[in-house]
């Protein structure tokens, strides 16, 4: 894991300023947050009773991806299903429209032969 394999680079308050390893999660606290844990250490006074976690730990918890509630797994796959939908129907009127294009060019260029003997004053055959 990231957090167990690296120091945490995060120094404590303390006179002697060591390594942090807690970090204070109480509400409305308005101290320096991280703690090296040493009772000794003045760091720790201001947090006393305060709920701490780990750094470990919390460099864990912020590393994990979101998940999603089951409403919103719910919301997620109806979304996708739309969009898969309205692709789909995109793709048909693509293939209406191509299809449509084609037809249209055939049928001015049904009389092109008819046309070119015409500007030239070729022959005409009549059947």
């Amino acid at each position: 894991m990231i957090a167990e394999s690296r120091l945490s680079g995060i120094l404590c308050s303390g006179a002697n300023a060591a390594q942090a390893v807690w970090v204070c999660g109480q509400a409305g606290c308005n101290s320096y947050g991280m703690a090296c844990g040493d009772r000794k250490c003045g760091c720790m006074a201001p947090h006393r009773g305060h709920q701490m976690f780990m750094i470990d730990g919390l460099d864990a918890t912020l590393s994990a991806p979101p998940l999603l509630s089951e409403d919103g797994v719910a919301l997620e796959k109806s979304i996708n299903a739309v969009i898969d939908d309205c692709i789909a129907e995109l793709q048909r009127l693509k293939r209406s429209h191509s299809d449509h294009v084609t037809a249209h060019a055939e049928s001015r260029h049904r009389h092109t032969v008819l046309k070119r003997k015409l500007l030239r004053r070729e022959p005409m055959e009549l059947r």
